[in-house]
């Protein structure tokens, strides 16, 4: 059960739009844990943490499709000035990823997709497909990404990893970036996520935000 000191949301699927609201973390990391669908307690609990006074808990791996990426854990290891890590942020659209972990999951994606490359650059996303002649963007198929952190796998669904364009592209919703990587709003549609302050927990399940 969650304490008083607590938040919990739950974010629908976006439009193009992406009309969404902002959560601040407070100037804290925040580590994730998630929440056992049977018995409905904490499991692997981690604790938030200020990033000056303990450790960050850090993604142990990304998965595409069937391969666990060869992404080093230092890209995101949490440094003794602040720098790095990975936080959750709802007030930020699309995932971005420090670069050299971008760079090797567009790699294994575009390889799984096999279709022509597309601009996406209206939308600020680098990584885009056409679609099969005569097909609409929801006809290019992406690979499964899980994001595996210590007791906790995020598997995305399509709705939350592609946005498709009126012009039959497809994007990836995740860009590159230097320094801190970030987990966004997108990443987290149809996610209960609660964050108790009072326990110093994070934790996430699937859910239809749309009938809670």
């Amino acid at each position: 059960m969650a304490s008083k000191r607590s938040l919990l949301f739950c974010l629908i699927l976006l439009s193009l739009s992406f009309s969404v609201f902002t959560i601040s973390s407070c100037g804290l990391r925040l580590e994730l844990t998630h929440i056992d669908a049977r018995s409905g307690s904490l499991t692997g609990v981690d604790r938030v943490r200020r990033a000056v006074e303990r450790g960050h808990r850090r993604p142990e791996r990304i998965t595409v499709g069937d391969a666990a990426l060869p992404i080093n854990p230092a890209v995101f290891r949490l440094t003794a000035s602040g720098r790095g890590g990975l936080i959750i942020d709802s007030g930020t659209t699309f995932t971005a990823l420090e670069e050299r972990a971008f760079v090797v999951l567009a790699s294994a994606v575009a390889a799984q997709v096999a279709l022509p490359m597309a601009s996406g650059a209206h939308l600020g996303l680098g990584l885009c497909f056409a679609a099969p002649e005569g097909r609409g963007p929801e006809a290019v198929r992406v690979p499964r990404i899980v994001f595996h952190f210590d007791g906790a796998d995020m598997e995305l669904p399509r709705e939350s990893l592609v946005v498709d364009t009126d012009a039959g592209v497809a994007c990836l919703g995740m860009v590159s970036t230097r320094g801190m990587s970030v987990l966004g709003s997108m990443q987290q549609q149809n996610m209960h996520i609660l964050y108790d302050i009072e326990r110093g927990v994070l934790s996430f399940e699937p859910a239809n935000c749309a009938e809670v």
